[in-house]
């Protein structure tokens, strides 16, 4: 039986009433897949929820009640190291289950709100990243294509809709919820187009296909056009064969990271980590990134709000009526006497809070000028990606990091692997976000270990 009409205010597993559906509405006799909108009722908690039609995970050809219930073998374990792989570049996922919806099994996951949306829509508005912005962009998506690599698994499926953005316009790795077919059908045209070119002549995707797939996405990104796209899926897989990526020289220092990463020879392209680390060392290359003008975060969001008084309330007097309409602000039930050092205290923060709503006016006149960039980089330190320092000479060392406003702090040490002179380790570690201010320690080698004489 088909599921038919709207599942607004249809309930899952006892728990996540749907509030309504993203995208096109689901049309009558349709059945019921893709991305919803739902509250969680136990916790009163808004997110987001997936529906995937059981038959959606079985591979063309193959429609058996055995096939299914493989299906659902794969799709669980997927999930299950899912959400045991742990990164903050990956969309979180809190629950998953499955259910009957009208008389088809779905399975429905549970996934954290990322206000920032998609960078999908922010291409669909004629939204653009500058290259600093796919730099930082790419950083994030190599650290959690890393540890999804590092765990045994592969995405699968990188695509403009699979780049998510939380409430700090971090990019994260979405849909890593979804069990990714090894095949392309006919009808998944946004697939095929940034498929790795080996996948498109049969092969399993693999972890240098995901990377082959992150290139085209960046490419679209800073230039609004997408390598070997075809007007269908024969068409668009063949354009990529044997091709190199048509990288144009206007993109400066990540032209040549992008043309390796989308080389058509799979041994030929970065690991993740070699991606992120290749562009860590151009990152000194380019300008210093603005706020990404993501999809449904504006401006006010960007500033705290001051705190308020609490409401006033009808006084119900001891019979529980209302004392005549009296209208009184609401009380403690604890007064504290401060002391002569509270005082000063609380003086000193009303001093302090004068200077921050300065700080906050300066702000906002800095956005309605100039747009959110000036009033995002006042308010908000910036935070850095620790490159990697490991083996470098000290001197070479403080010099990729000079830009960062990090304090430095040097420790000696010693190692028979790395020459004196040369960084041992620092604390904390490559691929760590560092923000101004904070402190980097590194250890420098002062030469071999001491030998005991006997």
């Amino acid at each position: 039986m088909e599921a038919k009409g709207d599942l607004t205010g249809f309930t899952l597993a006892g728990r996540y009433r749907i509030v309504g559906r993203r995208g096109a509405p689901i049309v009558a006799g349709e059945t019921p897949r893709g991305m919803y909108e739902a509250e969680d009722v136990r916790l009163g908690l808004q997110v987001a929820l997936r529906l995937t039609p059981l038959n959606d995970l079985v591979e063309p050809g193959t429609t058996s009640r055995k096939s299914v219930g493989d299906a659902r073998r794969a799709i669980q374990h997927h999930l299950q190291v899912a959400m045991t792989t742990q990164s903050p570049a990956l969309a979180p996922i809190s629950d998953w289950g499955d259910t009957d919806i009208f008389g088809v099994r779905c399975i429905y996951t549970v996934l954290g709100q990322l206000p920032g949306g998609s960078l999908r829509e922010m291409l669909d508005r004629n939204r653009r990243l500058t290259p600093s912005q796919a730099l930082v962009v790419g950083l994030d998506m190599c650290r959690g294509l890393s540890a999804m690599h590092q765990a045994g698994w592969v995405h699968g499926d990188i695509r403009p809709a699979s780049i998510v953005f939380d409430a700090s316009r971090r990019a994260r790795v979405g849909a890593i919820d979804v069990l990714t077919r090894e095949t392309i059908g006919d009808s998944d045209l946004e697939r095929a187009r940034y498929a790795a070119p080996e996948v498109g002549q049969g092969e399993a995707p693999s972890e240098k296909s995901d990377i082959y797939s992150l290139a085209l996405v960046l490419v679209e990104a800073l230039t609004g056009e997408l390598p070997f796209a075809g007007d269908s899926v024969a068409s668009a897989l063949a354009a990529r064969v044997d091709k190199l990526l048509p990288v144009s020289a206007d993109l400066g220092p990540l032209a040549s990271v992008l043309e390796r990463a989308a080389r058509p020879d799979p041994e030929s392209r970065f690991t993740a980590r070699e991606f992120g680390e290749a562009l860590v060392a151009i990152a000194r290359k380019v300008a210093r990134p603005t706020p990404i003008d993501v999809v449904g975060i504006g401006f006010d969001e960007l500033l705290s709000p001051l705190p308020v008084a609490p409401p006033p309330v009808i006084d119900q007097g001891d019979a529980g009526e209302p004392t005549g309409g009296i209208v009184r602000a609401a009380q403690p039930e604890t007064v504290v006497v401060p002391s002569e050092e509270l005082t000063q205290e609380i003086a000193r923060a009303k001093q302090s809070r004068k200077r921050a709503s300065k700080y906050v006016a300066v702000a906002i006149v800095l956005a309605l000028l100039g747009g959110v960039g000036g009033g995002y980089m006042l308010l908000r330190k910036e935070s850095f990606q620790v490159p990697v320092l490991v083996g470098l000479p000290e001197g070479e060392a403080r010099n990729a990091i000079s830009n960062f406003k990090w304090d430095v702090v040097v420790r000696e040490g010693r190692s028979d692997q790395v020459k004196s002179g040369e960084i041992i380790s620092s604390e904390p570690g490559d691929g760590v976000m560092l923000k101004e201010g904070e402190s980097i320690v590194l250890t420098v080698s002062q030469g071999p270990t001491f030998s005991t004489l006997e």
